[in-house]
């Protein structure tokens, strides 16, 4: 397992690096599309991009992500929501009420 894990780190950069350039073809081929937002980069870090992540304003964008998700997937393009914060899954609801 460590020979497996230090030759993933030596190609590390240019996989951040190219994640980083798909981000940026989407956020380019997207701009200006009313209803779709991007998760911003936080000022503080350099995100790897592992994941991009969209904001689907269906009042805005005229459909929802559910539609947009199988309009995909019969392009064969994996697209799937992507899971609740913390502070809204149903494991750290107490009884409180409380759902964000």
């Amino acid at each position: 397992m460590t020979a497996i894990g230090r030759g993933q780190l030596r190609v590390l950069d240019e996989r951040v690096e190219a994640k980083r350039k798909i981000f940026a073809y989407y956020e380019e081929a997207l701009a200006g599309v009313s209803g779709i937002e991007f998760m911003p980069e936080a000022p503080y870090r350099k995100s790897n991009r592992w994941l991009t992540v969209i904001l689907i304003r269906p009042e805005k964008f005229c459909v929802d992500r559910e539609a947009v998700r199988l309009a995909l997937e019969a392009e064969n393009i994996e697209a799937r929501p992507v899971w609740k914060p913390m502070h809204m899954q149903a494991v750290f609801d107490c009884g409180s009420g409380f759902r964000g």
